[in-house]
């Protein structure tokens, strides 16, 4: 009997752990200063991301940084998806510096690897992530008078951070974020995330067909507990979201029906807090499932380009949420 009470004792520590509270107070707000003068913003991102990436990172996933050589009335800071690197954004970065724009694509930590066969995802954090997202975001002030953000994915996370605790971002476009297990709702997501972070890591490996439609320079190896990294961060927007509206005041959220690896209705969701709570302007549009269009909606360099017909629909929704011509 005793060893029955201490068998059961046991495993009521383990299932006590294993469920344990998420930690987020510490990811709920903006912590790092912002940056004024251009040449000062240029400085700190040739000295920090620019800096970072020697010849362990991939070429074409370095930090871009397309200025204009002065701070103009607008910059953006557009961030990849998990795995991908900033080539992905590449062109669509280049039609904004092309509107008058400096834009900011930084890569994420642990992205672009030369090996990209390595494991390294697993190592990441959200506080990894809101750091990363934070320095952005300095440099970006110092780029431009305003700022606008634009992620997917992955990358949809951290703008969507933005939105709900930055007051300062002009308008922030959130496509596809990655804020949970596909098919999971949100009773459940905190625990399915905790799950995710305390079970042993598994990695996804691409299979030959993937890497045959994918970029040649994203991530093979991803990773269970990098992507519950990114929920945790989307857990604690959802915290905020659920006391008070977003910061910002001008919010596009664009989402794929015929996605099959974002949770679609923690997307809508979020956006029904949002709208339920906003003082700004909270709109969503969703690419219909008869398009047919892949996660990736971005990359033209996948097999398939689907550039010239989302390029020109987010190029309108963010001047429109810009209000200009």
């Amino acid at each position: 009997m005793l060893f029955l009470w201490g068998g059961l004792a046991l495993i009521g520590l383990g299932l006590a752990w294993l469920f344990r509270p998420l930690a987020t107070r510490n990811l709920s707000s903006l912590k790092v200063g912002e940056i004024s003068d251009y040449n000062a913003a240029v400085a700190r991102f040739e000295s920090g991301m620019a800096n970072k990436e020697g010849a362990e990172i991939l070429k074409p996933c370095h930090s871009i940084l397309m200025g204009h050589g002065y701070k103009t009335s607008r910059s953006v800071i557009l961030f990849h998806g998990l795995t991908n690197c900033p080539k992905q954004f590449e062109k669509l970065g280049q039609q904004f510096f092309e509107m008058g724009y400096n834009v900011l694509v930084p890569r994420m930590p642990l992205h672009g690897l030369a090996d990209r066969i390595n494991g390294n995802l697993v190592n990441i954090t959200a506080e990894d992530l809101q750091a990363f997202t934070e320095e952005s975001y300095a440099i970006a002030r110092g780029l431009g008078d305003r700022v606008s953000v634009l992620g997917l994915s992955g990358g949809g996370v951290l703008a969507a951070w933005l939105a709900q605790f930055c007051s300062n971002i002009e308008a922030a476009i959130i496509i596809s974020p990655l804020l949970g297990l596909y098919r999971s709702n949100a009773l459940i997501n905190g625990t399915v995330t905790r799950l995710l972070l305390r079970l042993p890591n598994i990695y996804n490996m691409r299979t030959p067909e993937n890497l045959l439609i994918a970029p040649p320079y994203v991530q093979i190896k991803n990773s269970s507990r990098a992507a519950a990294q990114y929920f945790r961060l989307g857990i604690t927007v959802f915290k905020a979201a659920r006391k008070q509206g977003p910061a910002c005041r001008r919010i596009v959220i664009v989402n794929n029906a015929s996605d099959i690896i974002i949770n679609n209705a923690l997307v809508k969701r979020l956006a029904e807090l949002w709208q339920a709570r906003a003082t700004g302007q909270v709109v969503t549009y969703e690419f219909l499932a008869s398009a047919n269009l892949p996660h990736d909606l971005i990359d033209p360099n996948a097999k398939v380009d689907h550039s010239a017909e989302v390029y020109p629909l987010l190029l309108d929704l963010i001047k429109n949420a810009w209000n200009v011509e």
